[in-house]
């Protein structure tokens, strides 16, 4: 990981959540995972702590599929997701923050394209208090096509004078011949 909260949350989790999507599968409905933050409370009072979270996103040689992550709730989440896409994959990649007013958010999503792969990726932060997210594609392959589109919406957050801050992040690293980006 490249970022720090990243790291911590790879050091920090107790196991990793895999996703596997197999050799050419064609799934044709999207495949949704809603993770929904509730504060933890101890003798009667909210507690601090930070959810740490790590997600393996595996997608078959020949396969096609569109992914969904929904956050939503309350929580203070430090995550790393790791995206492989195998030779000649398809993915297309939705990451929804729907956070509550008091959400705090952080990580990184890194993704590796092998030879011909395909990735569309569209993150969306319509909520939270902290959102920053580091997006980064690396190519194992030459012909590696990735395409990382976002939408925004910052408001005045829960402190008014402070307002709300989000922060998307975008790395890709063109290290193989022929790869194709649009950010």
């Amino acid at each position: 990981p490249m970022d720090r909260l990243a790291a911590a949350a790879v050091t920090n989790s107790e196991s990793a959540v895999l996703i596997d999507i197999a050799p050419e599968a064609e799934l044709t409905e999207p495949v949704v995972f809603r993770l929904t933050g509730e504060p933890p409370v101890t003798d009667g009072q909210v507690s601090p702590e930070v959810v740490w979270g790590t997600i393996v996103l595996r997608v078959g040689r020949h396969a096609r599929a569109t992914v969904v992550f929904e956050h939503a709730g309350t929580a203070q989440y430090a995550t790393s997701v790791s995206v492989l896409v195998a030779d000649g994959a398809q993915l297309d990649l939705v990451n929804i923050q729907l956070w509550d007013d008091d959400a705090v958010h952080a990580g990184q999503i890194s993704s590796r394209l092998g030879r011909d792969a395909r990735l569309r990726s569209f993150q969306a932060s319509l909520g939270g208090d902290l959102v920053r997210l580091s997006e980064t594609v690396e190519y194992d392959g030459p012909g590696g096509e990735a395409e990382l589109t976002g939408l925004y919406f910052a408001s005045g957050g829960r402190d008014r004078t402070r307002g709300q801050h989000l922060e998307p992040r975008l790395f890709l690293d063109h290290n193989q011949p022929e790869p194709r980006s649009q950010d």
